[in-house]
C-alpha cells in the first residue's frame, strides 16, 4: 500500500511539474527569439498523461490564436520572396500549426471523451478565428487600395475537411464526440452543416473509389493467372456494379455518417432561415455566437475535465488561400446585388443531396435500409435537389424483399404523388 501511495504521489508531482513547465514555455513564446519553445510544447502534447495533454493543447491553442491574430500564420502570396527571414519564420510556424492540427485530430480518434471534446472545441475555435482573420486581411487590403470595402464569408475547409474525415472513419466517434458535434455545431450553424455534408460526401466517394481501384488491381492480378479477363469483368459488371463490397472501413463510414445525418434536423426550407453561422457571416459580418470566449478558460475548468475523464487523468494544407477561393464568397462592386452562395437555399440542398446519395451508395444491411427508408419521405426527399435521384436506391431496397420492400414502395408512392415521378 505504501508503495502504491508513493507512486501515486510521485505521479501527481510529475503532472504538477509538467504543468508548470507548460506555463513557462507558453510565457517564453512572448519573445520571438524563443520560438523553439513551440517545438517543446508540441512534444509535451504527445504525452501519455491526459491531464498533461489537456494543459498542453490549451496552451498551444492560446499561442496559435495569438499568432493567427497577429498575422504570423498568414499564407504567403505566390509573388512573395520566400527566402527572407520573415518568410522563413512564417513558413516554419505554419508547419508547426499543421502539426498541432494533426495532434488534435489524433485526439479525436481516441476513446477518451475528456480529450476528444476539448480537441473538437479547439479545432472549431481555430476555424472561427481563421475565418475572422481572413476577413480582417480583406478589409485591410481594401483600405490600403482605397477600394470598395469587401463583404466576404470564408470557411477554412482545408482543416475542417480533415477533421470530418478523421471523425467519420474513427471507431471512437459514436458517443460523446458525435453528440457534441451535432448538438453544438452541425445542428445549429448553417455553414458547419453545409460543409459537413459537402466533406462527408467527398470522404465517402474517395473511400469508394479506393475500394474500386483495389478491386480492379486484384482482378488484374487474377486475370494474368487465369487468362479469363473478359469473362470475369462481364460477370462483375452484372453482379456487383451497383453496390460495393462491404469492408470494415466502409461499414464505419456508414455508421458514423448516418449517425450525424440522421441527427441533423435543422435543414432549412426557406432562404430566410439561413441566419446562423459559426464562422464569418457570408455577407462579411462577424458572428457573435455564444461561447466565443469559452476556449480562453477551458484550461481552468479542471473539475469538468476530471468528470469527463472519469476522475483521472485531431491532407495537406496549401500555403496559399487559392484552394479556398471558391468558398471565400467575396463580393464587391458590381456583385453587390448577388448573394453569396451560402445564403442560397439551393446550395444547401445540393450539399445535402450529395451527402445522402454518397451515403446510400455504401454497403448496407437490412437494418440500415430500414432506418433510411423510415425517414425517407419526411426527412430526406423534401430537401433533395431532385427527389427522383432516390429511385435507384428505392429500387435496390425493393429487391431485398419482405418488410424492406414495403417501405421502399412507400418511398416510390411519395415520389409519384408529391414529386411527379
Amino acid at each position: 500500500m505504501s508503495q502504491k501511495r508513493k507512486r501515486a504521489g510521485s505521479s501527481v508531482v510529475d503532472v504538477k511539474d509538467t504543468k508548470q513547465r507548460i506555463r513557462a514555455l507558453e510565457a517564453s513564446l512572448n519573445d520571438k527569439s524563443q520560438l523553439n519553445s513551440l517545438v517543446d510544447l508540441l512534444e509535451v502534447a504527445q504525452s501519455s498523461q491526459p491531464k498533461v495533454v489537456h494543459s498542453a493543447i490549451h496552451a498551444l491553442h492560446r499561442v496559435f490564436t495569438h499568432y493567427l491574430v497577429q498575422g504570423d500564420l498568414r499564407p504567403l502570396s505566390k509573388n512573395e520572396d520566400k527566402t527572407t527571414n520573415v518568410a522563413k519564420v512564417v513558413l516554419w510556424l505554419r508547419d508547426q500549426y499543421r502539426d498541432f492540427h494533426a495532434r488534435l485530430r489524433a485526439l479525436l480518434d481516441q476513446d477518451e471523451p475528456g480529450l476528444q471534446l476539448p480537441a473538437l472545441s479547439i479545432l472549431m475555435h481555430l476555424l472561427k478565428t481563421e475565418s475572422e482573420v481572413h476577413l480582417d486581411r480583406l478589409v485591410a487590403a481594401a483600405n490600403n487600395k482605397n477600394d470598395t470595402m469587401p463583404t466576404a464569408g470564408f470557411f477554412a475547409n482545408q482543416y475542417f475537411g480533415l477533421m470530418i474525415s478523421t471523425m467519420l472513419q474513427s471507431q471512437h466517434f459514436i458517443g460523446p464526440l458525435q453528440k457534441e458535434f451535432v448538438e453544438k455545431y452541425a445542428n445549429v450553424y448553417d455553414d458547419v452543416r453545409h460543409y459537413f455534408y459537402k466533406d462527408a460526401a467527398e470522404v465517402i466517394e474517395k473511400a469508394l473509389q479506393q475500394q474500386e481501384a483495389q478491386r480492379e488491381d486484384d482482378e488484374d492480378d487474377d486475370d494474368k493467372k487465369s487468362n479469363k479477363k473478359k469473362q470475369k469483368r462481364a460477370a462483375m459488371a452484372n453482379n456487383n456494379s451497383k453496390r460495393p463490397l462491404a469492408t470494415p472501413k466502409l461499414r464505419q463510414l456508414l455508421i458514423n455518417t448516418y449517425a450525424v445525418a440522421e441527427a441533423v434536423v435543422s435543414m432549412p426550407t426557406d432562404r430566410s432561415e439561413l441566419d446562423d453561422f459559426w464562422t464569418v457571416h457570408p455577407l462579411g459580418k462577424r458572428t457573435g455566437t455564444k461561447g466565443d470566449n469559452e476556449a480562453d478558460n477551458d484550461d481552468d475548468d479542471e473539475d469538468t475535465m476530471d468528470a469527463l475523464l472519469g476522475g483521472s487523468l485531431s491532407d495537406q494544407e496549401d500555403d496559399d488561400d487559392d484552394a479556398n477561393e471558391g468558398d471565400a464568397q467575396a463580393m464587391t462592386g458590381s456583385d453587390k446585388k448577388k448573394l453569396p452562395p451560402l445564403l442560397h437555399l439551393a446550395v444547401h440542398k445540393r450539399s445535402f443531396t450529395q451527402c445522402w446519395l454518397a451515403l446510400l451508395r455504401l454497403p448496407m444491411d437490412e437494418e440500415y435500409y430500414r432506418r433510411c427508408l423510415l425517414i425517407m419521405h419526411k426527412r430526406i426527399l423534401p430537401h433533395m435537389t431532385d427527389p427522383r435521384l432516390m429511385m435507384d436506391f428505392l429500387t435496390d431496397a425493393y429487391n431485398i424483399g419482405g418488410a424492406i420492400s414495403l417501405l421502399a414502395l412507400n418511398g416510390v408512392f411519395t415520389l409519384i404523388n408529391d414529386h411527379n415521378l
